[in-house]
């Protein structure tokens, strides 16, 4: 194989595979990328773990097709200290790859592309597409708050995309606090539910564009799909049986607070002064106390260390006195996207919904006090 590719476009496709590169391999092909060049000029890398795969494909002058595996860091380390413009990467019968740019020279190992593990298809059971600025708001507004990496449940390891009657909902919860964005996209599919890892979706954002181009995303309730030109991400699903967040997100709240998103996000972040500094460990989760009614929030918080006693002016329907961790309440607030936001209450042992944009909501757990 013989190819001539811009270093800076060779980066960019090295920098976009990496994420998907196993960090526990099985076998040393998975630590690498796979190269491969077809005579109609398009050269393509892709990498693969046990939950995802990347591959991007780019327009070059082939001049011999081919593929092989290379180490997928030494790889990006000999690019990324070559000077900009033309690159050439040749493999050579020996098992050897040649990579050249004006007077520096790489020699490397290659690995066997027939270890390489192969694409497997999937029956297009579920196909639809959606903006790609729908998706990041998706992945912003959910990945962002409340999506474990690990836990008991892997299935709150996951983002649930939950398509009914063409309307698009995404769901991530972690068992305390959970988000939910009802899309205003229309689609022409059949209902269907998938439970994608969040780690692939942390992916995708680092990927995509704030565009309004589409993504393809195709599925088989296995595997899930995303396709958008030179970039195609396939990752598998998770399994088991998501929270029944319809049930868990209707909201009965009979106390009504308005307020301002970063008067409120003042008021937590002061508290929190008193909640970090505490090293005692019987004090290491302190909650703070709301106070709320008569036009105003109290927080309250006392540990060994200190005590913060602090109010803000609010719009309040009804009194309530109950307590949160801190950081959630923050957390959710850091999703918004408005500058006021509505918190609807009904009792110090019920959550705290809080309204962002038509259609965003979150849900955060109260915290029991203790006189």
């Amino acid at each position: 194989m013989q190819v001539k590719i811009d270093r800076r476009e060779l980066l960019k496709m090295i920098n976009v595979t990496l994420k998907a590169v196993s960090s526990k391999a099985s076998f040393e092909e998975l630590e690498g990328l796979k190269v491969s060049a077809d005579t109609n000029g398009q050269i393509t890398l892709q990498s693969t773990n046990p939950d995802m795969s990347i591959s991007y494909s780019s327009s070059v002058e082939v001049i011999e097709g081919g593929e092989f595996v290379i180490k997928a860091k030494m790889f990006e380390e000999a690019v990324k200290r070559l000077y900009d413009g033309d690159v050439v990467l040749a493999s050579d019968g020996d098992r050897s790859i040649r990579i050249e740019s004006g007077k520096s020279r790489f020699k490397l190992t290659a690995l066997s592309a027939e270890n390489f593990p192969h694409s497997e298809d999937i029956e297009n059971k579920f196909e639809f597409s959606i903006p790609q600025k729908t998706l990041r708001t998706i992945i912003q507004q959910t990945a962002s708050f409340a999506a474990n990496t690990e836990g008991k449940k892997p299935v709150l390891t996951g983002i649930l995309l939950d398509i009914k009657n063409g309307v698009l909902t995404a769901v991530a919860s972690d068992g305390l606090r959970l988000a939910r964005i009802i899309t205003d996209v229309k689609l022409k599919c059949n209902d269907a539910r998938f439970i994608i890892p969040v780690t692939t979706m942390r992916e995708l954002f680092k990927i995509t564009e704030d565009s309004e181009s589409d993504i393809e995303i195709v599925s088989d309730n296995r595997k899930i799909i995303f396709n958008y030109g030179k970039y195609i991400v396939s990752a598998r699903l998770l399994d088991g049986e998501y929270l029944n967040y319809e049930s868990i997100m209707n909201d009965k709240g009979n106390i009504k607070v308005i307020i301002s998103k970063p008067d409120i996000m003042d008021l937590l972040e002061r508290t929190l002064i008193i909640v970090n500094s505490s090293t005692d460990k019987k004090f290491s989760k302190l909650p703070v106390k709301l106070e709320i009614g008569d036009n105003k929030i109290k927080a309250v918080c006392a540990s060994k260390i200190g005590k913060i006693n602090d109010e803000i002016s609010a719009d309040t329907t009804g009194n309530i006195t109950i307590g949160f961790n801190c950081d959630y309440l923050l957390d959710a607030l850091k999703a918004c996207k408005k500058s006021e936001v509505i918190i609807s209450l009904s009792s110090p042992v019920s959550g705290a919904f809080i309204y962002d944009v038509e259609g965003v909501a979150y849900l955060v757990l109260p915290v029991r006090l203790h006189n």
